[in-house]
C-alpha cells in the first residue's frame, strides 16, 4: 500500500481497505457476468457509460441479495425484495416459499427463476441475474395488473 501505516489506527484503516476490495470484486463480477456488461460489444465511451449507468444498481442489487443470503440467511425476505416482488415469488415462481420466506429462499427462488437446479450448489452471477431480470419483468406486468384492477373497480 501507499498508505501510511505508522500507527494502529491506520494500519487498521488499511486493513479495513483491503477487506472492502472483496466486496468490490464481487460487484464487479455482478456487473462484468451477471450483467453480460462485456458482451455488449459498445465501442463509444458515452455507450459504455450510459450502459453502466443502467447496470450499476441491477448489480448492487444482486450483490445486495447474494451478500445477505450467506451474512444472515434467516433473515425476511422483505430486507432485500418489495412486497410485489415477493408475492410475485410466492405466486409465479417456480419454488414454493414459507409462510415467512427468509432471504435465502428468496435467493434460491429468483436463482430458479434463472434456470437454477436445486441441488447443484449455490447459484452464479449469470443464473442469478437471468431469475432477476424475469423478476423484474414478472413484477412490472404483476403492478401493472393491480393498477388495472384498481382503476377498473372506480
Amino acid at each position: 500500500t501507499t498508505e501510511p501505516v505508522e500507527t494502529p489506527e491506520q494500519q487498521l484503516a488499511v486493513v479495513d481497505f483491503y477487506r472492502a476490495r472483496w466486496v468490490i470484486e464481487e460487484y464487479i463480477k455482478a456487473i462484468k457476468t451477471g450483467c453480460d456488461f462485456q458482451r455488449r460489444q459498445l465501442q463509444d465511451y458515452e455507450s459504455l457509460i450510459n450502459l453502466l449507468a443502467i447496470f450499476a444498481p441491477i448489480a448492487c442489487r444482486l450483490l445486495l441479495i447474494r451478500s445477505e443470503a450467506a451474512r444472515d440467511a434467516e433473515a425476511p425476505a422483505l430486507s432485500v425484495i418489495s412486497q410485489d416482488e415477493l408475492d410475485v415469488l410466492g405466486t409465479l415462481g417456480r419454488r414454493k416459499l414459507s409462510a415467512a420466506p427468509t432471504v435465502r429462499e428468496i435467493y434460491l427462488a429468483i436463482a430458479a427463476l434463472g434456470g437454477h437446479i436445486k441441488y447443484s450448489g449455490d447459484p452464479g452471477w449469470l443464473t442469478l441475474a437471468r431469475g432477476f431480470e424475469k423478476l423484474q419483468t414478472l413484477t412490472e406486468g404483476w403492478m401493472a395488473a393491480k393498477l388495472q384492477l384498481a382503476s377498473d373497480q372506480r
